[in-house]
């Protein structure tokens, strides 16, 4: 088991550490936007945007290769579907969890937890951070920084949703 941190400067900046190691950064372009770009340690560069019409459907592309996509489902899920070239394709479910849905996890096609995601929210910067605790499994995944990254994504995508939806009622 291996614990991570993703930690804000601002609402739009997301530094990726293990203990005092930096493994990426996720960067938003502006204020509640669907697109970033993720860059690992190692300078590889990712790209998230929505796509078609309505952006329902956001996709991880790199070199404009789509790697990944995800969606919310009906009932709030988040359901992520990895084709990494070299890699077998296989599907994800973040979604919330807890007596007060407080925290996140990440499941697999056989609903086997991956990952938790604690969620903490900083007034001082008026932005989420986030402690993630991953499993052996998913230690053992070969793109791991990548999806941690996509994680924290979509945590604050879950977050800008639920906003919404809230303040549109």
């Amino acid at each position: 088991m291996a614990e991570y941190h993703a930690t804000a400067d601002g609402n739009r900046h997301f530094t990726l550490t293990q203990g005092a190691h930096p493994l990426g950064q996720l960067v938003y372009p502006k204020w509640f936007a669907f697109e970033a770009t993720l860059t690992l340690a190692d300078q590889s560069a990712f790209e998230v945007k929505p796509k078609g019409f309505w952006g329902t459907t956001i996709e991880l592309l790199q070199d404009g290769r789509p790697l990944m996509r995800f969606k919310m489902g009906w009932n709030g899920n988040i359901i992520l579907h990895a084709a990494i070239p070299g890699q077998l394709e296989q599907d994800f479910v973040f979604k919330q969890q807890g007596f007060f849905k407080n925290r996140f996890v990440l499941t697999d096609a056989q609903h086997q937890e991956l990952l938790a995601v604690q969620p903490d929210f900083k007034w001082k910067q008026f932005a989420y951070e986030y402690a993630l605790a991953t499993t052996d499994a998913f230690e053992a995944l070969a793109f791991k920084p990548v999806l941690l990254l996509l994680i924290v994504h979509c945590a604050n995508y879950y977050m800008t949703m639920m906003s919404a939806a809230v303040a549109a009622t």
